[in-house]
């Protein structure tokens, strides 16, 4: 195991001018509206809800990269050069160590991921890229440099350890790469996880780690497991056994255009998408949000309960992969939780109004789901609010559901969409279905 060391940093270079370096502090944000330099504007941005055939949105993309500033066959490329230089420095840097530590192995030998070193000196990736023949421009496309207050280029990534982030169609568009832990958290070494900065080629928010390094296991029939950093994905396909991988959305909160990702894998009589998000109130409150996301798109997901302020890397690293697995087995509906919310909240004021708020929520909650799940939540729900028998099941029969599925949009190297659930109230979150107009059961309270 090699010992970390920190990086050694010259005053004299400067801090560089580029927004997102050598500090990213809008990581938990999205990408600013606005191209950043070294970004080809797209004059075919869709802005409205139309939809768009397939063949223009062929010729769309086409006509993009045929206007780009840097090509996209050069832009992977570069990646992929830059891919190969930090597999090279891997091997004997703190980085091989560290993973080692972190999850009993440092990966070389398992073939479905590809951890590398980004080295410590300001322009390691910069000189060796140039010796291969990049200029200024391409490497600042390429979001692999960023030039300081000095004017010279440097590179973004610097003692960090690296993993690629792969596209559908299995190239590198970006990195993602962990800071050095034996850093001073001074704000200096940037942030824990820094990502590529939005390219012609990567986007945030469009692509989820761990899906391309587990798509032999994915195809066989195994189920994502959606967490938030690359290490937590890498621990829950060590522990998963091939039946659960993981997969990262990269220092985001699930965009409609992963959920989007994720559909391919929703089987109706499989287990639903493991949700692996905090147990604190932001973490429930964003394990909501990915539950009316993916219950629009057909699934029942699940919730990874883990305590104490836990991570799956982190109980993997404490109790090992086995532990990790039992929290896998045990996980439970991620309805329930929001359904245990809601009575909680119920049975605390039983007046009539209280029931019958809880009586709506509780319906959006359960119509979101497929209907073969239905009848269990029905039944619980009947037994803790106490009402007579068919009055939960006629609530849930009257509620919409939530059927505007996302927007197809067009494929091009940029283009997001989002979409909303059309009925949410901002002031109450388990207001997610429509109540339809006709009269309220009659409720009669437990005696």
């Amino acid at each position: 195991m090699h010992a970390p060391k920190t990086a050694t940093t010259d005053p004299a270079d400067g801090l560089p001018c580029d927004e997102d370096a050598p500090f990213d502090p809008n990581y938990d944000t999205p990408p600013p509206a606005w191209p950043p330099r070294y970004r080809t504007p797209d004059p075919f941005t869709v802005t409205g809800g139309v939809d768009v055939a397939d063949d223009a949105d062929y010729l769309l993309e086409q006509h993009f990269w045929a206007t780009a500033i840097v090509g996209r066959d050069r832009l992977i490329e570069l990646n992929a050069q830059a891919a190969a230089f930090s597999s090279d420095h891997y091997r004997h840097s703190w980085a091989a160590g560290y993973l080692h530590d972190r999850l009993g192995t440092d990966l070389t030998a398992d073939p479905r991921f590809t951890a590398g070193y980004a080295p410590a000196g300001w322009t390691a990736l910069v000189d060796h890229l140039r010796g291969l023949g990049a200029s200024d421009q391409e490497l600042l496309a390429a979001g692999l440099a960023l030039r300081a207050r000095t004017g010279a280029l440097i590179d973004r990534f610097r003692d960090r350890l690296t993993f690629p982030i792969f596209s559908r169609d299995g190239v590198i568009v970006g990195f993602v790469a962990r800071r050095n832990p034996t850093a001073p958290d001074d704000g200096r070494a940037g942030p824990k996880y820094l990502n590529t900065p939005g390219t012609d080629l990567y986007r945030k928010g469009e692509h989820l780690f761990g899906l391309h390094e587990s798509r032999a296991a994915l195809a066989a029939g195994a189920t994502p497991a959606l967490v938030e950093g690359p290490l937590d994905a890498i621990a829950l396909t060590l522990a998963g056994g091939e039946q659960t991988v993981g997969v990262a959305a990269l220092g985001t909160a699930l965009t409609d255009r992963q959920a989007d990702l994720l559909g391919p894998y929703i089987r109706l009589h499989g287990p639903g998408i493991l949700v692996a998000t905090d147990d604190d109130t932001a973490g429930q409150q964003a394990a909501e949000r990915i539950f009316w996301q993916l219950s629009t798109r057909g699934d029942d997901p699940r919730r990874l309960a883990l305590f104490d302020g836990l991570d799956p890397a982190d109980l993997f690293h404490r109790e090992g992969a086995t532990a990790l697995r039992r929290a896998i087995d045990a996980s439970s509906s991620l309805a329930d939780n929001l359904l245990d919310a809601r009575l909680t909240a119920a049975l605390s004021d039983r007046s009539p109004a209280a029931l019958r708020a809880a009586l709506h929520d509780v319906s959006a909650t359960i119509v979101a789901l497929p209907p073969s799940r239905w009848l269990a939540h029905i039944d619980r729900v009947t037994e803790a609010l106490g009402v007579p028998p068919g009055t939960v099941h006629k609530a849930v029969l009257d509620t919409e559901p939530i059927t505007s599925a996302p927007r197809r949009t067009p494929t091009g190297p940029h283009r997001a969409h989002r979409s909303t659930p059309p009925y949410a109230d901002p002031q109450r979150p388990g207001q997610t279905g429509r109540p339809s107009h006709s009269t309220p059961p009659e409720l009669h309270q437990p005696r």
